[in-house]
């Protein structure tokens, strides 16, 4: 299956959504992760720019960077591609991020 920053975006932006109606993980809450934190919801837009500044360049880079071999990288738009149906998983379901990656302070950058 190929896929595009639009579709890693889209299912983002759907899985953003259904949090708040509370039906896919409906013993967290609404927005809420284990802890009960607030989730902010993310401005993106549906383009790779978007995705970077606000999702990839926040969220990941720290750990997934082009200098180290152990982890995938996600420092270019066809890293992120490469590994966008690992990027979905984790987004959507894959893991408790707290537990799997690292947590994150208020503004989304990892602590």
């Amino acid at each position: 299956m190929e896929f595009s920053v639009k579709n890693i975006l889209l299912v983002l932006s759907l899985i953003a959504l259904s949090s708040c109606l509370g039906f896919m993980k409906p013993d967290k809450g609404e927005l809420r992760f284990s802890e009960k934190e607030e989730l902010q919801l993310l401005p993106l837009a549906a383009n790779y720019q978007s995705l970077k500044q606000n999702f990839i360049d926040k969220s990941c880079l720290r750990c997934h960077h082009s200098r180290q071999d152990e982890i995938p990288s996600f420092a270019t738009q066809s890293d992120v591609i490469e590994n966008a149906e690992d990027i979905l998983f984790y987004a959507e379901e894959g893991c408790d991020l707290d537990t799997c990656m690292p947590p994150k302070n208020e503004d989304g950058t990892p602590t």
